[in-house]
């Protein structure tokens, strides 16, 4: 791995990055794809540009604790919204609004409802929108308190994604695993408690789940504070996002061969 990684400071203090790869779309041709639950994608002759898709998240979409080789911060340059960029070319534009330290939950310390994500919808209407939250759900002293109201929390920022930008479809992405109790994260309850609830929100919402927890299972080498996913982690996490955009949408083409690494 060519970059160096280390932790970055104040995990808790947001960051927002957004990008964009501004490109011409390529002529598309139906892919089958799998069955999806959620209700299908417009063919691409209904789209104009690119498919434009937003990752919204809490540090790990935010790309906490990424650096270049010369120690630099690089969050927006090797975080997987970017290598998702790359990995999906000319056919879409992806973007990314990231917050230390957020949750679903609305009544908890630091709830992503707070944060100033919504006005970057008011002027860019995506197509497609993952959100990647639950690693602080897990939290030890926020999921006993505010565990009842996961499913409101959950289905209320669905709801309000679809507001904002009719016809969006909503990914839920199940949370990588945690090697360790740092932040109070705790791996038990990601798997055998927020997990399970984003599979039951999923189904009952009609959407997409993308599977990051058994992406990245048995790989406690891609996270450089236990936590955190190394660059190489960011890598799988934009190549596990990609192929379930591939499986699902029929106006997304995967590469006859293997794309570059990012």
């Amino acid at each position: 791995m060519s970059n160096r990684i280390k932790q970055g400071a104040g995990r808790g203090k947001e960051f927002v990055q957004w990008m964009g790869i501004a490109v011409l779309l390529a002529a598309l041709a139906a892919s089958p794809g799998l069955a999806s639950s959620a209700s299908a994608p417009p063919p691409a002759a209904t789209r104009n540009g690119p498919l434009r898709i937003v990752c919204l998240g809490d540090s790990i979409t935010q790309g906490f604790g990424l650096v270049d080789a010369e120690g630099k911060q690089a969050m927006n340059k090797l975080g997987y919204p970017a290598k998702l960029g790359a990995l999906l070319g000319t056919q879409a534009v992806v973007k990314v609004y990231g917050a230390g330290g957020t949750t679903y939950f609305r009544q908890a310390d630091h709830p992503f409802e707070k944060t100033a994500w919504i006005a970057y919808f008011q002027t860019w209407k995506p197509n497609v929108v993952t959100l990647a939250f639950g690693t602080n759900c897990s939290n030890d002293k926020t999921w006993p308190k505010f565990s009842e109201q996961y499913s409101a929390d959950v289905k209320w920022l669905i709801s309000e994604v679809r507001r904002l930008s009719p016809g969006v479809e909503i990914y839920l992405c199940l949370p990588p695993p945690a090697y360790s109790n740092k932040y109070g994260i705790n791996e038990k309850t990601i798997q055998n408690s927020v997990i399970p609830a984003l599979k039951k929100i999923a189904a009952e919402e009609h959407l997409n789940t993308i599977d990051l927890h058994t992406a990245l299972r048995n790989h406690p080498e891609l996270f450089f504070d236990t936590i955190h996913p190394t660059e190489d982690g960011m890598r799988l996490i934009a190549k596990t996002i990609a192929d379930r955009l591939y499986e699902t949408r029929q106006d997304l083409i995967p590469p006859a061969a293997g794309p570059p690494t990012p």
